[in-house]
């Protein structure tokens, strides 16, 4: 058996823009494109966004170190007392103009709130009054805990959109990387040759789909294990951080974070079967 396994430096060498930075550089296009604030605008609607713009210098250039900015945005929130002591409600109040959020002054946006909220998910959001301000409730710390996931999910599904639009939507036909199956050990008629993705694009079946199927009876459609960019409504890309054993939380339970899990949201989103 023979099994190629395709991570980012696959997509780079190709000449695609997939890395976190070429995103978050879009984001930042995105998010300055309007001369004064849009509230309704998608990427103005995300705290995600605002904190990667926030923070993106303070860390590397590579995946993995954005999902361990993640991570620790789930140890700081986790540990706020101001939401472990959360028996009543909260509401996060942010003006659109503000482009100093970051999760980590998180707490300064979050006020005292009264009454109650009827929400499966312990928050709810409100529309913004006069087009100004964020607002959002919070019941409980799973409000916060799910919001934060929501958002989060909002931004997987914003890369999502750029991964088509402005990548693939805009592909060469051919690129100055070619890669040789012969090169790389696969004899010419092998019959047991699979392919194990950890990007989210289909770059390899674009290229060489014509290609290998002329060499080799190959496998051609790769198991995604991140998921795959789609153009429909859904989103089942996998984007959140690495496993971890405990956090340092106390009212909010560790069992919360867990779906921030890659490995979680790989069975939650149906790409750990067939891997």
């Amino acid at each position: 058996m023979n099994i190629l396994i395709l991570g980012n430096g696959f997509d780079l060498a190709h000449g695609l823009k997939t890395k976190y930075s070429d995103f978050l550089e879009y984001c930042c296009k995105q998010f300055n494109r309007f001369p004064t604030y849009k509230p309704t605008d998608r990427f103005y609607n995300n705290l995600w966004v605002r904190h990667f713009l926030s923070v993106k210098q303070g860390f590397d250039d590579t995946w993995i170190d954005l999902e361990k900015e993640i991570y620790k945005v789930i140890q700081y929130v986790s540990q706020l007392p101001i939401i472990n002591s959360l028996n009543y409600q909260r509401a996060l109040i942010m003006n659109y103009d503000d482009r100093s959020f970051n999760f980590y002054n998180f707490e300064k946006y979050l006020v005292g709130s009264v009454g109650s909220i009827s929400s499966k998910n312990g928050y709810k959001r409100f529309e913004p009054y006069n087009e100004l301000q964020l607002k959002v409730y919070f019941d409980n710390p799973r409000g916060v805990v799910n919001f934060l996931y929501d958002q989060l999910r909002e931004f997987t599904k914003l890369f999502e959109y750029y991964l088509i639009d402005e990548v693939l939507n805009h592909i060469e036909s051919e690129s100055k990387y070619r890669l040789s199956l012969k090169s790389i050990g696969v004899s010419e008629g092998s019959k047991d040759v699979y392919i194990l993705n950890f990007n989210y694009t289909d770059t390899c079946e674009r290229f060489y789909k014509s290609k290998f199927s002329g060499y080799c009876d190959i496998n051609i459609k790769p198991v995604y294990v991140h998921g795959k960019v789609e153009n429909n409504n859904e989103c089942n890309l996998v984007l959140g951080t690495q496993s971890f054993d405990k956090l340092p939380a106390h009212h909010i339970m560790l069992a919360d974070f867990n779906i921030f899990k890659k490995h979680n949201q790989r069975h939650k989103y149906g790409t750990i079967e067939s891997y």
